[in-house]
C-alpha cells in the first residue's frame, strides 16, 4: 500500500512539474505575485478581477501551462481513493517513512493535532483514527504536492490561508476523510479548489459541515477543483464563487451522493445593481468569466438522493456569465430551491432585503446554463430574471422530470429570453403550480447590445400531464404565444407515444387561456 502511495506522489509531482514547465520566468513571476490577489484577495464581485490589466497577464500565463499534464497530476492521485488501499493503510504502524525524497508521516489512533505547515518536507500525512484537529496545510509553489488521509473519527479542519483542505495555489492537493462527522472551516481557495493547479477533497461518510469564504467547495481557476461527499446529511456554506464553480480555464465540481443536504451561498457581499437589493453569490454550478479579461470555465453541482435545500444569491445555481457554462442536477428527493439566502453569511439577520436576481438556470453574455431535477415534489423560488432565463446570446434550460412542483417567481416569468437567446422551461409530469407572470416569453426586440436586429429570441414553457395551475387558475391543454412570434407557453395532457410525435398537433381547449401577457 505504501508503495502505491509513493508512486502516486511521484507521478503527480512529475506531471505538475511538466505542467508549469512551459512558463518562462516572467510568467512564473506574474503568477507568484498576482494570481491570488487579483483573482481572489481583493475581489468582492464574482465577475471581476481586482485589476483588468494584471488579470489579463495572469490569465495569459495560465493559458501557457500544459493543461494535459495538469490533469495528469490530479489523475495520478485517484488510486488513493481505492477502498482496499485505504483498508491496508489502516493496518500501518505509526512512524515516518522516507523513500525517493518523499516523506510520509503516519499518526496513530489518538486524538491528535496536526499543524501541517510545520511539516515542511512531508508530502503525505496518514492518520489511523481518532478525533483529530488539522491546522492550515498550504499547498503552493513552496510545497506543490500534499496528500492528507484520515481513516476515521470526528475530525476538525481549521485554517485561514489560501490553498488548504484539498485546496491549492500553484500545486496539487488531495484530502481524503474516510469516516466520521467532520467540520471543515476555511476561507479562500479551499475544500477541493484551486488556482493554477488541482484541488480535491473526498469525504466518504458522516454528517459533515463545510464553511468557506471565496473560491471554495469545488472551484477551479486554471485547473481542476473537486469536492465529493459520498454519504451523510451535510451542510455547505460559502459567500462567493462556491460549490461547483469554473473560472477561466477551470473545471469545478461539487458532488454530494446522498443525504438530506443544505447548500448556502451568498449573504456577505452586496450586489452591484443600484436598482435592486440583495447579495452576490456567483455559486452552485456556475461558470464565470471576468468580463473583458478572460472567458469563463465550467461549473457543476450534482446531488444524489435526499431532500435538499438550496439557498443562493445573485448569479447562482446552474448559470453562466461571459463565455462560460454552468450545470446543476439533483437526482432524487423533494428539493427546495428557496431563492435568496435567508440569513447573512455569519448566521445573523440579513442586512439586505430577500431578493434573488439571476438564479436557477440562466445563460448570460454568451453563456450556457442547465438545471435538471429527476424526481420529487420540488420548489423553485426567486424574485426576477431567473428560472430558465437567457440574455445576450445565452442558452438555458430547466428540466424537471417528475413530481408535483411549484414555481414561484412573482416578479418575472420562466422560460424567458431577450437579446438573442434561447430559453426552455420543461416540466414532464405532475400537478404543478406556476406563480409568475408567464412562461415562454420571447422579447420581440434584440436590445441595445446586439447589432443584428433580425436574429430574434426563442422561448418555451412546456408542461406535460397533471392538473396544473397558472397564475392561480387551473388551466390545462393550451397553446399560447407570448411577446414575439417565437415565445410559446404549452400545456399538454401527457408525454406522447413516440409513434405519434408530430402527427396530431394539440388544439387549444375551450376557455383554456392562461393568465399572463402576450398576444395570441
Amino acid at each position: 500500500a505504501l508503495d502505491r502511495v509513493i508512486r502516486a506522489i511521484a507521478e503527480s509531482s512529475s506531471a505538475f512539474a511538466d505542467a508549469i514547465k512551459p512558463l518562462d520566468a516572467s510568467e512564473s513571476g506574474v503568477l507568484a505575485e498576482h494570481l491570488y490577489a487579483v483573482s481572489t484577495g481583493d475581489v468582492t464581485h464574482g465577475a471581476r478581477f481586482a485589476d483588468a490589466t494584471i488579470g489579463r497577464q495572469v490569465t495569459d500565463a495560465l493559458e501557457h501551462m500544459d493543461r494535459d499534464a495538469l490533469h495528469d497530476s490530479a489523475a495520478a492521485l485517484a488510486v488513493l481513493t481505492d477502498p482496499k488501499l485505504l483498508q491496508q493503510l489502516g493496518r500501518l504502524k505509526p512512524g515516518i517513512v522516507k523513500s525517493d525524497n518523499i516523506i510520509i508521516f503516519i499518526s496513530g489512533k489518538g486524538d491528535d493535532e496536526h499543524r501541517l505547515d510545520e511539516m515542511e518536507n512531508v508530502a503525505v500525512v496518514i492518520d489511523l483514527g481518532g478525533n483529530d484537529t488539522y491546522f492550515e496545510g498550504v499547498v503552493s509553489a513552496d510545497r506543490p504536492v500534499l496528500v492528507v488521509i484520515d481513516l476515521g473519527g470526528d475530525d476538525r479542519y481549521r485554517g485561514e490561508k489560501p490553498g488548504i483542505q484539498g485546496g491549492a495555489v500553484m500545486g496539487v492537493s488531495m484530502l481524503i476523510d474516510v469516516a466520521g462527522n467532520d467540520r471543515y472551516e476555511a476561507k479562500d481557495v479551499s475544500q477541493g479548489s484551486c488556482l493554477a493547479g488541482a484541488g480535491i477533497l473526498i469525504d466518504f461518510k458522516g454528517d459533515d459541515s463545510y464553511k468557506g469564504l471565496r473560491r471554495t467547495q469545488g472551484h477551479a481557476l486554471g485547473g481542476v477543483g473537486l469536492l465529493i461527499d459520498r454519504a451523510g446529511n451535510d451542510r455547505y456554506r460559502g459567500a462567493l464563487l462556491a460549490q461547483g464553480v469554473g473560472g477561466p480555464l477551470g473545471f469545478g465540481m461539487i458532488d454530494d451522493l446522498s443525504g438530506d443536504d443544505h447548500f448556502y451561498a451568498g449573504g456577505l457581499y452586496p450586489d452591484v445593481y443600484d436598482d435592486t437589493p440583495g447579495y452576490s453569490g456567483w455559486s452552485q454550478g456556475m461558470g464565470v468569466g471576468p468580463r473583458g479579461v478572460a472567458n469563463g470555465g465550467i461549473g457543476v453541482l450534482l446531488d444524489g438522493a435526499g431532500n435538499d435545500v438550496y439557498e443562493c444569491d445573485y448569479f447562482s445555481h446552474a448559470g453562466s456569465y461571459w463565455f462560460a457554462a454552468g450545470f446543476a442536477r439533483d437526482f432524487a428527493g423533494n428539493d427546495r430551491r428557496l431563492g435568496a439566502t435567508r440569513t447573512a453569511y455569519d448566521g445573523g439577520p440579513r442586512k439586505q432585503k430577500i431578493f434573488l436576481r439571476w438564479g436557477l438556470a440562466f445563460g448570460c453574455h454568451f453563456g450556457v446554463g442547465f438545471l435538471f431535477d429527476d424526481a420529487g415534489d420540488d420548489f423553485y423560488g426567486g424574485t426576477t430574471v431567473g428560472t430558465a432565463f437567457a440574455w445576450d446570446w445565452g442558452v438555458t434550460g430547466l428540466f424537471d422530470f417528475a413530481g408535483n412542483d411549484q414555481y414561484e417567481i412573482p416578479g418575472s416569468g420562466s422560460g424567458y429570453t431577450s437579446m438573442c437567446g434561447v430559453a426552455l422551461l420543461f416540466d414532464a409530469a405532475g400537478e404543478d403550480r406556476y406563480r409568475m407572470a408567464t412562461t415562454g416569453l420571447a422579447d420581440p426586440g434584440t436590445g441595445k447590445h446586439i447589432d443584428f436586429p433580425n436574429i430574434g429570441n426563442f422561448a418555451f414553457g412546456i408542461d406535460y400531464a397533471g392538473n396544473d395551475r397558472y397564475g392561480g387558475k387551473t388551466i390545462n391543454n393550451f397553446y399560447k404565444q407570448h411577446g414575439a412570434l417565437t415565445g410559446f407557453s404549452i400545456d399538454r395532457p401527457a408525454l406522447p407515444d413516440k409513434a405519434q410525435i408530430g402527427k396530431n398537433p394539440i388544439e387549444p381547449a375551450a376557455g383554456s387561456e392562461p393568465s399572463g401577457t402576450g398576444g395570441e
